[in-house]
């Protein structure tokens, strides 16, 4: 009885022992409707739980829920056949993401899998919505309060017969000292300036328009443009009352100043429990990257100590042992290694692109030295004759290099811009000389 009575559905009038309690199903299945959308009618979930735009962007942790791709393609498919009762008005949030889903793969007696899958949720999209129509709210109320300029000056019948009255001298002085009351702050704090500025500057395009600096013959005009252009726009606003429903539309919020301003409280509530939130994200990323920093920089002095203990051969009476013997003469010995080379040698391997101003048949007199005395900076040290500086040296973070890499850059300058390098071919010597074991 209780499954007619809630589904709304009478028994059939065959069945001769049911059928005498169909007026009664019906009756009860009405009262049960009308209790039904009373029990139901709450508000939004998030007025309720105080959530907003900002929440995903402000949360440390994304929900995280556990489903197999059975229940998630037959959710898609409830919710794609039930679209019409759920979004009668073909809009809203959920209507906007089953159009992006698009048809469901799942069809009565098709096979999928029942393995259940890890989903970390995460926000569709990525920048806070801009919306057409709040831009056409925020013109609509720099016109109310343009509006309310012009009628603390000139008085009328109405709107149009206000615009379209001329002017006299007094006008113009009134609105002077409007302007230093409105636009000049009259308390010292900063506080009260940045309402005055923001009272002052109109954004009606690319440059903000300075209200200070208008005439009134000049605020009448471009007054009465903006409430034409609205009038194609706002049901409200309409030349066939003489633009009566602005008129009542700036009534209307001086009669409600005590819903806005709880309105804002609330707003502000908010406002200051995501800052909260954002602020505590902002700790938890910091953490996470100083770890990571740490986490990297140990990992490269453990692989540089591990490499700096192999003493490499070096062949007797080359470049290579005549430097090291000279540093060590001048007990100079970098804790990682040293190594030396021409710039034809590097060039020869596709380190080196380029040298600034230097003719290719000199790069065999260039000697350029990498060493590392400190886990993960490399020096790098070039002389020539020729340069403005016979010896020019640098130190660059290992890491610096890695993210340059990473950003797909393929070529780089060290040296003051003297010398032009392959990056990958870089990273790759560095690894196989101070890094490979």
């Amino acid at each position: 009885m209780l499954q007619q009575i809630s589904s709304g559905k009478i028994f059939d009038s065959d069945d001769i022992f049911l059928a005498p309690l169909n007026d009664y199903v019906f009756h009860a299945g009405k009262r049960f409707a009308e209790w039904f959308m009373q029990a139901t009618d709450v508000e939004d979930s998030e007025t309720h739980f105080g959530m907003d735009a900002l929440d995903d962007h402000a949360r440390t942790h994304k929900p995280t829920v556990y489903i197999s791709p059975y229940e998630l393609c037959h959710l898609h498919y409830m919710l794609e056949q039930h679209m019409d009762d759920m979004a009668p008005k073909k809009q809203g949030t959920l209507y906007d993401i089953m159009n992006d889903l698009g048809p469901s793969p799942f069809k009565p007696g098709v096979q999928l899998p029942k393995t259940t899958w890890c989903l970390k949720l995460s926000n569709r999209q990525d920048d806070l919505p801009q919306d057409s129509s709040a831009q056409l709210q925020q013109l609509v109320t720099d016109t109310k309060r343009l509006v309310v300029y012009i009628i603390k000056i000139q008085s009328g019948r109405h709107l149009q017969d206000i615009f379209d009255q001329p002017l006299e001298d007094p006008h113009e002085a009134q609105w002077v000292q409007l302007k230093q009351n409105e636009f000049l702050p009259q308390e010292d704090s900063s506080y009260h300036e940045s309402l005055s500025q923001k009272r002052r500057f109109l954004k009606l395009g690319n440059t903000p328009l300075d209200i200070n600096d208008l005439t009134f013959a000049q605020l009448k005009t471009i007054t009465s443009r903006l409430v034409v252009h609205l009038g194609k726009f706002v049901d409200r606003i309409t030349p066939d009352d003489n633009y009566q429903g602005l008129l009542n539309m700036i009534a209307e919020d001086i009669t409600g100043k005590n819903t806005r301003r709880q309105t804002r409280e609330r707003e502000i509530t908010k406002l200051k429990t995501t800052l909260g939130h954002l602020l505590t994200k902002k700790t938890y990323l910091s953490d996470q990257r100083q770890s990571y920093e740490d986490y990297l920089k140990v990992s490269m002095d453990v692989m540089a100590k591990k490499r700096g203990k192999k003493q490499r051969f070096v062949l007797p009476f080359s470049r290579q042992y005549f430097h090291m013997r000279n540093l060590a003469k001048q007990g100079m010995v970098p804790t990682f290694g040293s190594y030396k080379y021409t710039a034809k040698q590097l060039f020869d391997r596709g380190v080196i692109l380029n040298l600034d101003g230097v003719d290719k048949k000199h790069y065999d007199r260039i000697p350029i030295t990498l060493s590392m005395d400190e886990a993960g900076i490399i020096n790098f040290e070039g002389r020539y004759a020729n340069w403005s500086a016979t010896s020019v040296h640098m130190d660059i973070q290992y890491e610096q290099l890695l993210q340059t890499q990473f950003e797909g850059v393929q070529m780089m300058t060290l040296l003051d811009g003297m010398v032009k390098v392959n990056v990958n071919l870089l990273i790759y010597m560095i690894n196989k000389k101070f890094y490979s074991a």
